[in-house]
């Protein structure tokens, strides 16, 4: 039998592309990876139930919103103020915190965590243990796997694969079809 998660509760808000959100309400416990979320409690925004599957720990924290045809599945996360839109998708185990934006046929998913001020964008995929953070803009056909770290104001687009331990930090720029891996660190100025 199917138990729903959570309801599209009566308070709703209009995106600056006119799209009405509804605010979710937890229908049952959700333990997340650092806390319960208990029955009656708000999360965030979404469209439609289409954003958000009623199966797994998936959930939508209070400020973060999920629209288009994005989605959230599985064990995943989005919470902060992130935005997460057009066809992008967030699943497996993988968090999405801060004040992101995930859009275009962007994928974060495994274990993958992106926060504070990153964008994803493109066909993009960040997934395995890999981090995106600071104001790091990743996007075009941009693979970034393993335990790869990508932050400060690094810009990734093209098609690169960006894995093992590599970093890339600072105003670093990585354009075109690289391959950087194993414990390579990049670091612009």
């Amino acid at each position: 039998m199917f138990f729903p998660k959570y309801e599209l509760s009566d308070e709703t808000m209009t995106t600056e592309s006119g799209i009405t959100l509804h605010r979710i309400r937890a229908l049952r416990s959700i333990r997340l990876e650092n806390r319960e979320v208990k029955p009656g409690e708000f999360g965030g925004w979404i469209e439609s139930e289409t954003n958000l599957s009623h199966f797994g720990r998936c959930w939508v924290e209070r400020d973060a919103a999920v629209f288009g045809s994005a989605y959230v599945l599985d064990d995943a996360l989005v919470s902060g103020r992130t935005l997460v839109y057009e066809q992008a998708e967030i699943y497996g185990n993988a968090s999405v915190l801060g004040s992101c934006r995930i859009h275009g046929h962007a994928k974060v998913y495994g274990n993958a965590k992106v926060y504070d001020k990153a964008d994803i964008s493109g066909k993009c995929r960040v997934y395995g243990y890999a981090r995106v953070y600071g104001s790091a803009k990743v996007s075009g056909g941009s693979r970034i796997y393993g335990s790869a770290r990508i932050n400060g104001r690094s810009k990734i687009s093209g098609l690169p694969e960006v894995f093992g331990r590599s970093r890339i930090r600072g105003m670093s720029q990585i354009l075109g079809r690289p391959i950087i891996y194993g414990n390579a660190e990049i670091c612009g100025t």
